[in-house]
């Protein structure tokens, strides 16, 4: 997949022209169907006619268009990066992703309920500091004798793939849209959107820490950390990349317009050698892997499921946003 960052681009007589960049190099080639996105009048899809490095003309007939901020691409969606964010934010885009770490409530995955937009039954946090802890758990008893035989003492140990994980956080909550879904209908009692402070939120995460895992519209049982990926599940750099059509890359994206990728435990594919998966079937003539894909707009994050230890907030006199702290236990809860 090819894809720009977000550029300034205007169109005339069916002529794409980007201000900065190369088309190129970012991997776009004749008779691609191409995707533009964040125009006001052609947002849509079309095929390469002919390109030069900064401009792509198309078989189909564009509509003119002075310059706005836009991107183009060989796939149906726009993968987020640093950049994608950072406009969001910069711009005060509320209908936008403005965040890298959210919680889900334990009803983002309830059955039954469709059409949840990215911010439903979801809180975004403003991380400044992340710290993760895998601590392995291997039972081990020293051999007596051995160092009598060889003058340096021994232990056995079995492993048995035993670890406790944890994800400490600190950073800032702020004003955000809350929006909750109780159910397929479309009233406002049962599909509220609200915009609330951050003290408000602070107070609704306490509300809802100080609850069961039964409680599904409490809960937050799911943690979702962004990070920006440069190389797939198959040890492959992602296909959006100029990176991957090139043998042996010299040159690298850079990590701001990288695609973003929820954090989790899960291997490559190749790494899967001696486990269970390494006996699933191929996908589409590829080793199965279920590490998570680059994500989009359309995407259904999986993030790492568990619940939260300990939950610390501090208000101070005339600030509009409220500090953190924030011990996120990774599990399988019952409940």
């Amino acid at each position: 997949m090819a894809q720009t960052n977000t550029v300034e681009l205007t169109i005339s007589n069916s002529i794409i022209t980007r201000s900065s960049g190369d088309f190129t190099s970012d991997g776009f080639a004749i008779t691609n169907t191409i995707t533009i996105w964040d125009s006001s009048n052609n947002t849509n899809k079309y095929t390469i006619k002919s390109l030069t490095a900064t401009t792509i003309t198309t078989n189909e007939t564009l509509t003119n268009e002075s310059a706005f901020n836009g991107v183009v691409l060989t796939a149906g969606n726009v993968l987020w990066t640093n950049e994608t964010i950072q406009n969001n934010i910069s711009s005060n885009n509320t209908t936008g992703i403005q965040h890298y770490v959210f919680l889900n409530l334990g009803a983002r995955d309830r059955k039954g309920i469709t059409g949840l937009n990215f911010e439903t039954n979801r809180i975004g946090l403003k991380v400044e500091t992340l710290g993760i802890t895998t601590s392995k758990t291997v039972p081990s008893l020293p051999v007596p004798g051995v160092a009598a035989i060889t003058g340096e003492a021994q232990s056995i140990a079995l492993d048995l793939g035993m670890a406790s994980k944890s994800i400490n956080l600190s950073g800032i909550i702020t004003d955000q849209y809350i929006v909750k879904k109780f159910n397929d209908s479309t009233d406002s009692v049962n599909n509220p959107s609200v915009f609330m402070t951050a003290h408000e939120i602070a107070q609704l995460m306490h509300s809802h820490v100080d609850s069961a895992g039964l409680q599904q519209y409490q809960t937050l049982n799911e943690l979702i950390l962004l990070i920006p990926s440069r190389v797939d599940g198959r040890y492959a750099y992602h296909d959006a990349l100029p990176e991957a059509s090139v043998t042996n890359p010299t040159e690298f994206t850079s990590i701001e317009n990288l695609p973003l990728i929820p954090f989790s435990y899960k291997v490559r594919a190749q790494d899967n050698q001696g486990s269970i998966y390494q006996f699933y079937p191929d996908v589409d003539g590829k080793k199965f892997t279920n590490f998570p894909e680059a994500v989009h707009a359309g995407s259904e994050i999986s993030g790492i499921k568990g619940f939260i230890r300990n939950f610390g907030t501090n208000f101070e006199a005339g600030s509009p946003f409220v500090t953190f702290t924030l011990d996120f236990e990774v599990a399988f809860t019952i409940g």
